[in-house]
């Protein structure tokens, strides 16, 4: 619930979803982006499919990526990740990637058939490591005045 003064908008307040594929996105971010906030954005964990972003304003300010942990976590494909950064940067969004989760999906492990323990030498950045293609991807919204 939103306070009743809503309407003049609280620019301090960051309102996201989570979106965890295209389906969930459509629906969430039909109601999101329809209400006034200093920051929208997106949950993109845990990545369950592919994810693609309006062509069109309104836009988020930030897309969070990640990948699903823990004993039975489901794969996430990598490039869904490189895709959705590329399509942030494209249209002038923020991207942050946390983490792919588990090592069984890094892709210094099902990409380039490294060992978990040598990717997790390799790669210590969040479960499962963060690195996009050498790179931690970690930018965040400018704050809108």
């Amino acid at each position: 619930m939103l306070p009743p003064d809503w309407g003049r908008e609280y620019r301090n307040v960051w309102l996201g979803i989570t979106a965890e594929d295209q389906a969930h996105f459509n629906q969430r971010w039909q109601y999101l982006q329809n209400i006034p906030s200093g920051i929208k954005f997106i949950s993109y964990e845990p990545a369950l499919g592919p994810l693609h972003l309006p062509k069109h304003d309104p836009l988020p300010n930030w897309v969070i990526s990640g990948g699903e942990s823990g004993p039975k976590a489901r794969p996430i494909n990598p490039q869904w990740v490189r895709d959705i950064i590329a399509a942030c940067w494209q249209r002038g969004i923020a991207p942050f990637h946390k983490q792919w989760g588990t090592y069984n999906s890094n892709p210094l492990v099902v990409e380039h058939g490294l060992s978990i323990e040598d990717a997790k030498d390799l790669d210590k950045h969040g479960k499962g490591g963060g690195l996009v293609d050498g790179k931690l991807i970690r930018e965040f919204p400018l704050p809108i005045r």
